[in-house]
């Protein structure tokens, strides 16, 4: 079972943000880099000849091996650029961009694949380990990874789910910008109210 991932974008960063691999170990994965079109990704992905289109955005590399292990899937995820009309461009390759990669494994493998995570991209920002419960009370170890690249505005979370029935995962994402609001004087709203 796959576990549903929303995450919902509000912006896009431009092709021209989209630094050349071997700048940042966070800039490509398996030599896709990020805000390739997907018309370059078919055309020069390195594991093109095994690649699925799922759905028009979606590009799937299944039960790849890595480090002994298998992975379940690893999916590729294009956007168009901006607001452009998404359903107008699905098929014209060359205005979908990468944007997400989400990498879809057995729990058990987490341990595996920590290390090589960590030759890759260096010790994780942050790294977490709790208890957690399932409906039926059983106990379970769950462990979080994050390496953040606030030059690239890359995030990486691996996770080691807590149920040995639902997937680990691994999420390539954006670093959402963030928006502070300003404090609000709490006299001033109160004198607006009277």
């Amino acid at each position: 079972m796959f576990i549903v991932l929303l995450i919902l974008l509000t912006s896009f960063h431009s092709i021209a943000e989209a630094q050349a691999a071997g700048e940042n170990p966070m800039a490509s994965f398996m030599g896709a880099t990020w805000g390739m079109s997907a018309e370059d990704f078919m055309n020069n992905f390195k594991y093109r000849d095994q690649i699925k289109n799922e759905k028009d955005e979606f590009f799937a590399l299944n039960d790849f091996e890595l480090g002994g292990v298998i992975i379940k899937k690893i999916r590729f995820k294009f956007e168009p650029k901006g607001n452009q009309d998404a359903k107008l461009l699905k098929k014209n390759y060359t205005h979908l961009f990468l944007t997400e990669i989400f990498m879809y494994m057995k729990s058990e493998d987490f341990e595996t694949l920590l290390p090589i995570f960590k030759t890759k991209y260096g010790e994780p920002a942050k790294y977490d380990e709790f208890e957690t419960r399932d409906s039926a009370g059983n106990a379970f170890l769950q462990k979080v990874a994050r390496w953040e690249a606030q030059d690239i505005k890359r995030l990486i979370i691996m996770e080691k789910l807590a149920s040995k029935l639902v997937d680990g995962t691994v999420m390539f994402i954006p670093i959402k910008p963030q928006v502070k609001e300003e404090p609000k004087d709490k006299i001033k709203e109160a004198a607006e109210k009277i």
